[in-house]
């Protein structure tokens, strides 16, 4: 058994988790949880200015750079 440790934002779409914890294997589990957090941490990108430079928080970049 492997440890998911999710933050409060994520308990908030906790259905989305849910769906990928019904996947076939752990591999497959780990990568759907991954996959989903991207969906969390997208959904309050709004929040947050998206353009270049000094402005764009780090977290905006790093989901630009991981997301499939």
């Amino acid at each position: 058994m492997e440890t998911i440790h999710i933050c409060e934002p994520e308990l908030n779409c906790l259905e989305l988790f849910r769906m990928a914890l019904s996947k076939n294997t752990n591999e497959e589990r780990l990568r759907a949880i991954n996959v989903m957090r991207h969906e969390v941490v997208s959904l309050g990108l709004e929040n947050f200015p998206i353009n270049a430079g000094k402005n764009a928080p780090v977290f905006v970049h790093w989901v630009a750079e991981t997301s499939m």
